[in-house]
């Protein structure tokens, strides 16, 4: 054993193929290699099933919240604005003329703007604007429509059938620059009389509200008329990493997300790399292991070739070369040369 284990690379050298060792090395790493290959393949196919399953997982959640959060802004500013144009005194104040406003039904106004504006940090202002008097009252104070100081927003106020308008503006307001998500209701109070509610969601405000990394983008747009895109620009996502989800809102109005899996898809690649070390390691152990069992089971053999080699009588010719026999050949033709000197004796 422990001479074969010394010079076994030389019966590899000298046998080759042809070596009982080696086939029987063979053929024991053989049948123990088919399951090593059929578990590695089969790991594959779930490692393949588990990343997409993660990925949509993944997806799934992201789009759900964000797609909740952005739903529950609009529906809140929706319901402010409803309720808003439901207070009697916005009612009155939108069918007053000019010279018949009350200052009471203004001062009520005031306080219900100011109290609309310090419920969330994301509204900016919050007007009311009369058409029949061509007044508007913000929490600030009362306005004739020329005077208003935020002109932009008011000129970006078109007809339409639509209940809610939204516009996605910029302009100055008071010198500074300002970049609302402002959005218009239409409150019918008669064939001819109507208030407008217009509540401006501050850009800076929702981007920070609206923060869901550098892996996730949003747009909200309504036909082909954007309403809100984030810091990074929307839409550049591509690749077998990326993903893009188009989600309805009220309104006809449409939030846009893009996504990169890359951060999950890394995650699974690094588990897999470990199932894959863990396969190498022990078809590793299993080879030595195999090894150590061909090793023993040759020894036999060798022992007993190597007794007979030493019995062999100089000048005996040794036949073909190594590599064209193996060692039952070396054993027969070391015996037929022993009984052939010993009848010669």
């Amino acid at each position: 054993m422990k001479k074969f284990k010394k010079h076994w690379f030389t019966y590899i050298r000298d046998y080759r193929f042809h070596s009982i060792f080696v086939k029987n090395l063979l053929l024991i790493l053989g049948v123990i290699t088919l399951p090593f290959i059929s578990v590695l393949v089969l790991s594959f196919y779930v490692y393949s099933d588990i990343q997409e399953s993660e990925t949509r997982a993944y997806t799934d959640r992201q789009v759900a919240q964000i797609t909740e959060q952005v739903k529950n802004l609009f529906d809140e500013s929706r319901m402010k604005a409803v309720m808003l144009g439901m207070d009697d005194n916005v009612k009155l104040f939108s069918l007053y003329s000019a010279e018949n406003q009350k200052a009471s039904v203004i001062q009520d106004i005031f306080r219900f703007l100011s109290l609309y504006h310090m419920t969330n940090d994301v509204i900016d202002s919050v007007y009311v604007y009369a058409p029949e008097s061509k007044l508007i009252v913000s929490e600030k104070a009362l306005y004739e429509y020329d005077d208003f100081y935020d002109s932009g927003c008011m000129e970006q106020l078109g007809k339409s059938d639509d209940v809610f308008q939204y516009k996605l503006i910029e302009r100055d307001v008071l010198g500074q620059p300002l970049k609302t998500l402002s959005i218009f209701y239409h409150c019918i109070y008669s064939a001819k009389v109507e208030g407008i509610i217009v509540i401006n969601l501050d850009v800076k405000q929702l981007q920070k509200e609206w923060d869901y990394g550098e892996t996730v983008s949003i747009e909200i747009r309504k036909g082909e008329e954007i309403l809100y895109r984030d810091s990074r620009t929307a839409g550049n996502a591509s690749g077998k990493n990326s993903f893009f989800s188009a989600e309805s809102l009220e309104d006809g109005v449409e939030l846009r997300i893009w996504m990169d899996t890359s951060s999950v898809n890394e995650k699974l690649r690094m588990i897999w790399s470990y199932i894959a070390l863990f396969i190498g390691i022990m078809f590793f152990v299993t080879f030595l292991l195999v090894f150590h069992v061909s090793v023993r089971m040759f020894n036999p053999v060798s022992e007993v070739l190597d007794v007979l080699k030493k019995d062999m009588p100089s000048g005996t010719e040794e036949g073909e070369p190594l590599q064209k026999r193996d060692e039952w050949t070396e054993i027969m033709g070391a015996i037929g040369a022993n009984a052939v000197h010993r009848r010669n004796m």
